[in-house]
């Protein structure tokens, strides 16, 4: 089980989409789960946050100085949509 960084939801980890912060520092979807580096999780219902909550809340998870960029933000909004 794995608690989603939005609303606090416990799901299977297959459920929920895995957000990585690289060696490097830069962050991304984590498609088959097995990236290293510092990770949290999103759930599909993320559809209802405001996309500067989820910005705040994935950036507190990961540790991040920096704000995501406002197109990785609208990826990850597609992405939780096709879901």
């Amino acid at each position: 089980m794995r608690t989603c960084v939005l609303c606090g939801d416990k799901r299977p980890k297959h459920q929920l989409i895995r957000i990585v912060r690289t060696d490097n520092d830069s962050v991304c979807i984590d498609e088959r789960r097995r990236t290293s580096g510092r990770g949290c999780y999103v759930c599909m219902d993320a559809t209802k946050f405001e996309p500067s909550r989820i910005n705040d809340k994935i950036k507190r998870a990961l540790k991040l100085q920096t704000d995501l960029s406002a197109e990785f933000v609208e990826n990850l909004s597609v992405r939780i949509m096709s879901e």
